[in-house]
């Protein structure tokens, strides 16, 4: 009886809109990241760095950078939409190379060129959640940057609430959504 009530009520299609948009969005804080490091950033240091950004514009204004689902995974938060087949196809001017059992990401020389063709401008606010962020961790190596992490208030409430319940928490949202979303 259920699935013939299920098949009377017309389905409701996703705004593709919004997600594109955060999708986006998510996008730009990660190539601000990565322009930071020329160099390159670990695959590990740029979900790390993300996070912290996400954390700082909450502290600073109550709300998230972005709406981009985050998940603990067994070295932390992991940015879902920053899948590295996501990523390379958000960033396309993305190089990507292992060292010593890592991967590490950058953009290639050339996509300075092309910075001022962005069409995203993020909030005032938003700018500087991630240049505090560069700043403060922008030079710490992964493991320094795990510890950070773990001990943000958002992680420990987690981790809490995983010992309290005795639940297995991985891929359990990390961040709380804005509620305008």
């Amino acid at each position: 009886a259920e699935s013939l009530r299920r098949l009377k009520k017309p389905r409701k299609k996703p705004s593709g809109k919004t997600l594109r948009s955060e999708s986006a969005k998510l996008s730009f804080v990660a190539k601000r990241l990565l322009c930071a490091s020329p160099k390159g950033l670990s695959y590990f240091a740029l979900h790390k760095l993300c996070f912290l950004a996400e954390v700082a514009s909450l502290e600073a204004t109550g709300e998230r950078l972005t709406n981009a689902y985050v998940v603990r995974q067994k070295d932390g938060p992991y940015f879902v939409d920053l899948h590295l087949a996501k990523l390379a196809h958000m960033l396309p001017d993305l190089q990507t190379w292992s060292e010593r059992g890592k991967l590490f990401l950058r953009l290639a020389p050339q996509a300075d060129l092309l910075a001022g063709e962005e069409s995203l401008v993020l909030a005032e606010h938003d700018e500087a959640s991630i240049q505090k962020v560069l700043t403060k961790y922008g030079q710490m190596p992964d493991d320094e940057l795990k510890r950070v992490v773990y001990l943000s208030k958002y992680m420990r409430a987690l981790l809490r609430k995983e010992r309290s319940s005795g639940a297995n928490l991985y891929n359990a949202a990390v961040l709380p959504f804005n509620p305008q979303s």
